[in-house]
């Protein structure tokens, strides 16, 4: 099971999912992407970790000045036994 749109990945021992945006690493752009990932996790069963609810994390592939399209990820941490793996 994955989230539309996501990639699940074992970094670490831990288990995230992320979804992918295109747009300016803005609050209102990283915080809509982290909502639809947990609507994604929520849709397909899995569970994000209780340490992760009021955690955003992200990640930006582009300098923050450049023009044009860009590429950021949003990450959540899975509970341990939130997921089939």
């Amino acid at each position: 099971m994955y989230s539309k749109n996501g990639n699940l990945f074992l970094i670490l021992f831990f288990f995230i999912d992320s979804i992918y945006y295109i747009d300016a690493s803005m609050e209102p752009v990283v915080r809509k992407a982290d909502r639809e990932l947990r609507e994604f996790l929520s849709r397909d069963g899995l569970s994000p970790a209780k340490e992760s609810i009021d955690l955003v994390q992200f990640a930006q592939y582009d300098a923050i000045f450049s023009m044009g399209r860009r590429r950021g990820e949003v990450w959540i941490d899975l509970a341990d036994g939130g997921h089939p793996w």
